[in-house]
């Protein structure tokens, strides 16, 4: 008995989460109005962050945005590239938000 009590207690705990989660929205589908005279797609890599085809850093990044986008509700879309994490893309998407472009659009 004290086995199958233990083995829950294990179970439990393993299937539990202690961490604060956190969302980012990001939208499915644009909404209704008049589409971007261009689209912007940043490409989230391991080792690099082009946007456009053109080589960047994070630390370029929000001027770089803002020569390309000068609106801030342009849509800008973050495309993660050969094998980059869910966190290299938080990254990018928490210092554009910062940067006041809240209309990431998320594709695979």
């Amino acid at each position: 008995m004290i086995d199958v009590v233990f083995l829950l207690l294990v179970f439990f705990m393993l299937a539990s989460r202690f961490g604060v989660e956190a969302a980012l929205p990001f939208p499915l589908g644009g909404g209704a109005g008049d589409p971007p005279d261009r689209l912007l797609v940043i490409d989230v890599r391991p080792t690099e962050l082009r946007i456009n085809g053109t080589l960047t850093t994070q630390e370029e990044l929000p001027n770089a945005i803002l020569a390309f986008a000068p609106q801030p509700n342009q849509p800008l879309i973050l495309r993660p590239k050969n094998g980059a994490s869910v966190q290299d893309v938080l990254t990018i998407a928490d210092l554009i938000t910062q940067e006041k472009f809240s209309n990431l659009v998320l594709v695979e």
